[in-house]
């Protein structure tokens, strides 16, 4: 069933087809639960880790989404993403920029808004767990969480 055409490059957007792919449905679970404007910088930052000859696969996409809503529930992630994904930009523009590879640039940002002093809102952007120590430990757990939601357990 086709749901419509990408306002960009004008491919059917096929959102039955995506639902069936495991990835594909814990990735839109995971951007169900956002507030539009931290799914929209999340997307954005996501694109950064895109391979340079090929499509992000979806259970990168869901992995990588996952780990970063790990590294903070607050809307100070929102601007984070914004931030790294505007640092990467003018990277792009001066021939500098390599494809991320890992979240420590986001979280450098993220450590650099919290020393400035910016101001969160009460209203968290995702539903806050425990940190564990390891972040890959804890997009696991989220992951096998989504895909638990998808399938209907409980």
């Amino acid at each position: 069933m086709d749901f419509g055409r990408c306002p960009i490059c004008h491919a059917r957007l096929d959102l039955e087809a995506m639902v069936q792919d495991d990835a594909g449905r814990e990735l839109l679970a995971i951007m169900a639960r956002l507030e539009p404007e931290l799914a929209k910088a999340l997307i954005q930052y996501l694109g950064l880790f895109r391979p340079a000859k090929s499509d992000l696969s979806n259970a990168r996409a869901a992995k990588l989404a996952a780990e970063v809503l790990f590294l903070d529930s607050t809307s100070l992630m929102r601007e984070a993403l914004l931030e790294t994904v505007q640092g990467m930009r003018v990277k792009q523009q001066d021939g500098t920029f390599k494809r991320l590879q890992n979240h420590r640039y986001l979280e450098s940002v993220l450590t650099s808004l919290r020393s400035r002093g910016y101001v969160e809102r009460d209203t968290p952007t995702a539903s806050a767990t425990p940190r564990q120590t390891s972040r890959t430990a804890q997009g696991v757990q989220a992951l096998q969480q989504f895909a638990g939601r998808s399938r209907g357990d409980t």
